[in-house]
């Protein structure tokens, strides 16, 4: 008997053990759904290719606003340097002691209108002795920090982080004030500067000038000759709306940050290739017949967003016959087939039919 309570006793205990066990957790893996994709074409692409040159996205010539004589270059051409650094100084032995004479100049004309203050109380002085001390006060302050300056016109510091371009004495030597002493450019960005026909010049200008609605697509990239098989994308930074007297070209700066891998400099070439969308419809497109749907009376389509593969709701404006009239742009990517099985969020792929052997 004994031995068959003890039987059933530990029978309880594991079914107690059983009960008080987590449920066990089944990893749901989101499902990706296969459908067949669409690309919307609007516009004509026209691919253009144009010899470049490279220039410093920003670049500025330091002068002295004071003539000396050029005491050290604390930098060569070609060197990195930091925002603030000094990079050239003149002999300040003339300026400083011009300075030294305006802060004296200065004390002496506080004590005497500190002086002439206390007379004029008193009625010892007349007004016009305490005005002209005061007068002369304030001539000797701006004496002082106009000397002042002139000492410190005699450092040139850099106004961004860079590098050295050119430098353009030597030391020891006098230099007029306003006369170029070196230049400095930024290498965060470069630029690269294609003259190119009147055509593609109109294509350019409207694509900066339309707004979002209707901006007109482009794609542009830039090659140089030290890594050929590099390509890098750039973006049109400004354009020149006079043409060149002798080709009947127009500049065109395209900007793009610094590779990096290479070192570029003002003078070397580049190779751009722009494929431009010349804004020229090529008809009202007509979206395959299934992929629009209704909702509430308006249509709309699934778009795919590039970067994640997952879809979201789109309103579209359409003809009478079916024609696109807004609400997608080219080159983005909508869903052909099977919209009413879908959900927004949900994450597609491209339905690519397989071969029988």
């Amino acid at each position: 008997m004994k031995y068959w309570l003890a039987r059933v006793g530990c029978l309880v205990m594991a079914l107690n053990l059983l009960g008080c066990s987590d449920d066990p957790q089944v990893e749901t893996k989101e499902i990706v759904r296969p459908v067949k994709l669409y690309t919307v074409e609007l516009d004509d692409i026209v691919v253009h290719q144009f010899p470049g040159e490279v220039q410093a996205s920003d670049q500025a010539v330091l002068a002295f606003r004071v003539p000396g004589q050029i005491a050290k270059y604390h930098v060569l051409s070609g060197e990195q340097v930091e925002a603030g650094q000094l990079l050239v100084e003149l002999d300040n032995t003339t300026y400083q002691l011009e300075s030294d004479n305006a802060q004296a100049a200065y004390e002496l004309a506080q004590v005497q209108h500190s002086r002439a203050k206390a007379l004029v109380k008193d009625f010892l002085i007349s007004q016009q002795d305490f005005d002209q001390s005061k007068a002369d006060l304030l001539v000797a302050e701006a004496n002082l920090d106009n000397a002042k300056s002139q000492v410190d016109y005699c450092r040139l510091y850099s106004p961004y982080n860079g590098v050295v371009a050119n430098t353009y004495h030597e030391n020891f030597e006098y230099v007029q004030a306003q006369l170029p002493v070196l230049s400095v450019h930024t290498d965060a960005n470069v630029d690269v500067i294609v003259q190119v026909p009147e055509r593609v010049f109109e294509i350019i200008s409207r694509t900066r000038q339309a707004n979002n609605d209707e901006k007109v697509e482009s794609d542009i990239q830039v090659q140089f000759p030290a890594i050929p098989t590099e390509t890098y994308k750039a973006t049109v930074k400004e354009v020149s709306t006079v043409a060149d007297p002798d080709t009947a070209s127009f500049a065109v700066t395209l900007t793009l940050p610094d590779p990096g891998s290479i070192n570029l400099y003002a003078g070397m070439s580049a190779a751009v290739t722009a494929s431009l969308a010349t804004g020229d419809r090529v008809r009202t497109p007509k979206l395959p017949e299934n992929s629009t749907f209704e909702v509430e009376g308006k249509d709309y389509v699934w778009v795919v967003d590039s970067s994640t593969q997952r879809i979201s709701q789109r309103q579209v404006s359409l003809n009478d016959e079916g024609g696109l009239v807004s609400g997608l742009k080219h080159g983005e990517v909508i869903v052909e087939t099977g919209t009413q099985e879908l959900k927004d969020g949900q994450v597609v792929k491209h339905w690519v039919k397989e071969r029988g052997l």
